[in-house]
């Protein structure tokens, strides 16, 4: 038996009548091994990428939606989608880029960044609520030539410069 990321656990078996005995678990079989994960783990499906503000506030996420990248606010609204490392409004309009983990404006600042780039751990996001419609998509225009992308941050943080960026 073998722990695994996330609270997996891997367990060499014949069968899978382990995972009948392991109350509170789903099992898979994969390559003659038995995949035993807690029956609400979410990891069979694509991660979040969750956007914070200087502060620490939750305030983005970058999700895979039919196939494409998305970028959503925390309230579920979907402010544009990802094309190689450029963020386009669904009106085709570039807004920026998120490149090292962080969104950057055509002035090279920074809206937002994953907790990663933070000074400080933030604290526990709230739940996100749910994503709404996705827009179709336009044409998206040529990006501009990218600037020098600094540590100073702008405002407003992301999911406002997104919104307000992508009218």
């Amino acid at each position: 038996m073998r722990s695994l990321a996330g609270g997996v656990l891997l367990v060499l078996a014949a069968s899978s009548a382990l995972v009948a005995a392991a109350g509170g678990y789903q099992g898979a079989h994969e390559e003659g091994a038995v995949v035993v994960r807690p029956l609400d783990d979410t990891s069979s499906g694509p991660v979040d990428t969750d956007i914070y503000s200087k502060d620490g506030r939750a305030i983005a996420y970058i999700s895979q939606v039919e196939g494409d990248r998305v970028v959503c606010s925390w309230g579920g609204s979907v402010l544009g989608y990802l094309k190689d490392d450029s963020i386009f409004a669904y009106g085709g309009k570039h807004i920026g880029w998120f490149a090292g983990n962080c969104i950057y404006d055509h002035d090279g600042k920074i809206h937002g960044c994953t907790a990663d780039k933070l000074p400080e751990r933030p604290a526990e996001p709230p739940s996100k609520a749910m994503k709404g419609l996705t827009p179709v998509k336009s044409t998206p225009d040529d990006p501009p030539a990218k600037p020098a992308f600094s540590s100073e941050w702008a405002q407003p943080p992301a999911d406002v410069f997104l919104e307000m960026a992508g009218r």
